[in-house]
């Protein structure tokens, strides 16, 4: 009776560990396939943290390289599968049509969601630019050879597979080099005030006497040589006031007498 049990007991156990990891997202498994870090554990699953597969899930799963958790997605048999029934394959849907990406590569531009049928890649000739096409048919947004780098004039147009087309389009020349001024003055010191007298200190006035305390005014300039000649004449005294000291004298001692 404790051997049923046990064996009970055990067909439980292992019921539980098969859904758990029926149900369980891996997260190694978004490096497995182009584009999983677009949507993490809802690229596989209908919850960000796991549970229930979607179309897409099932499909990775009924191809894995073993089942549980040793398994490895094998892309190459589920890019031309259409999980989601919406009429684009899975290749498509992630931005591998030709199947030829592998863990490690860069994942390609993304497209649509493959496990959701209301969710499709930009269709390339339906006039509307959608999704990374530059335009679509004779729709280019307004943009014009000019927009494109290296090129000025010309017409831009579209290609097949919704890229610009510039091959109508004229390669813009290469802009002259400017001519330097001339008459330029040479770089000045960095600090230096523009006209500073050679070997002057930096910040002491222009005519400040050497060893003069700063701040103190300078001494008065002796007058010119004009000016030292007009005053030694106004204090000479002239021939004429010789004549005259004499003859007051005189004049003073007339009037005595007649008194």
């Amino acid at each position: 009776m404790r051997k049923i049990k046990w064996i009970g007991g055990s067909g439980v156990a292992l019921a539980l560990v098969l859904l758990a990891s029926t149900a369980m997202a891996r997260p190694e498994r978004v490096g497995q396939v182009p584009n999983g870090f677009q949507r993490a554990c809802r690229t596989c699953h209908n919850n960000p943290s796991g549970g229930p597969r979607n179309t897409f899930g099932n499909d990775i799963e009924e191809t894995m390289t073993e089942p549980g958790i040793r398994g490895v997605a094998q892309w190459e048999l589920v890019f031309e599968l259409d999980s989601d029934g919406d009429g684009f394959t899975n290749g498509q849907e992630l931005g591998d049509p030709e199947g030829v990406w592998r863990p490690g590569d860069p994942s390609p531009p993304f497209q649509s969601n493959p496990a959701d049928g209301a969710s499709v890649p930009p269709v390339c000739g339906d006039g509307v630019i959608e999704g990374n096409e530059d335009c679509d048919t004779d729709s280019l947004d307004d943009a014009t050879c000019a927009d494109i780098d290296g090129f000025g004039e010309g017409e831009l147009s579209c290609a097949e597979d919704c890229t610009f087309d510039v091959s109508a389009c004229v390669e813009a020349p290469e802009p002259e080099p400017q001519p330097e001024p001339e008459g330029q003055p040479e770089a000045q010191p960095e600090g230096e005030p523009e006209g500073q007298p050679e070997g002057q200190p930096e910040g002491e006035p222009e005519g400040q006497p050497e060893g003069q305390p700063e701040g103190e005014p300078a001494p008065a300039a002796p007058p010119a040589e004009e000016d030292c000649a007009c005053a030694s004449l106004n204090t000479r005294p002239s021939a004429l006031s010789w004549w005259l000291a004499p003859l007051a004298l005189i004049g003073l001692g007339l009037s005595r007498r007649r008194r």
